[in-house]
């Protein structure tokens, strides 16, 4: 099993993961359009939650109300394996990442080559603009729905049933708007925060891990790793 984190050899891997998986999905949906909607109004169940995030697609700031609702809901009844899965869609949704990366994606179509340079590039540009969709408050609600369904010692991985059906696209978005989170409260870049993974974080020893949410990181990769699969190749090629 590989053990570590190499995210300093090509960072921008699991940005450009993420963007090769989400784009033609990305297209057929009506980004920027006006959510009919208050969040603050609306009660989240499992029943309801599926077509709440399917309406709000495309609207980070619907998205970020839903996510709200819904982290609420798992504080006070964390074993909802739907909802759980469902946190992880509304997060993705609210990072604005997608659109994030298709806003700078001229970095990459006027490059003569697609070089980690030209892609790190990109993920620095993706950094600058992040922070202001708040990616620390979406990675606190991620930590309050999905910490409990992660492993608190040993190997980290996720309870079994709760991101059964989740996409390995939107696993890895996942990690990258954490990452991101992290990066930031740290003060740092990504490059530098990555490479720490590669030299002192273990994805098979939660005890290395300074915070719940780079449990979360580290039961991702080891997710995607045991996917395997050509975006879970791409993530888990990062690992050595």
């Amino acid at each position: 099993m590989m053990s570590k984190w190499k995210f300093g050899l090509p960072a921008a891997t699991v940005l450009c993961a993420v963007l090769l998986a989400s784009c033609s999905n990305f297209f057929t949906t009506s980004w920027g359009k006006d959510w009919a909607r208050d969040p603050s109004t609306i009660k989240v169940t499992t029943k309801n939650v599926k077509s709440l995030l399917k309406e709000s697609k495309g609207d980070a700031k619907a998205s970020r109300g839903i996510l709200d609702k819904i982290a609420a809901e798992l504080k006070n009844n964390p074993n909802q394996p739907e909802l759980q899965a469902a946190a992880i869609t509304a997060a993705n949704q609210a990072s604005g990442l997608t659109e994030l990366v298709l806003e700078n994606i001229n970095l990459v179509l006027n490059s003569d080559s697609q070089s980690e340079d030209t892609f790190n590039k990109l993920l620095t540009e993706v950094q600058g603009t992040a922070k202001n969709n708040d990616m620390k408050g979406i990675s606190d609600n991620i930590v309050t729905s999905l910490g409990p369904a992660v492993t608190s010692s040993g190997k980290p991985q996720f309870t079994p049933g709760v991101i059964d059906d989740v996409s390995d696209a939107e696993l890895a978005q996942l990690a990258l708007t954490l990452i991101l989170a992290e990066s930031e409260s740290q003060s740092t870049s990504v490059e530098d925060y990555l490479a720490g993974w590669g030299t002192s974080k273990k994805t098979d020893d939660a005890t290395t891990l300074s915070s719940p949410s780079e449990s979360i990181i580290a039961a991702v990769a080891n997710e995607l790793t045991r996917r395997g699969g050509e975006l879970g190749n791409n993530i888990s090629g990062l690992l050595g």
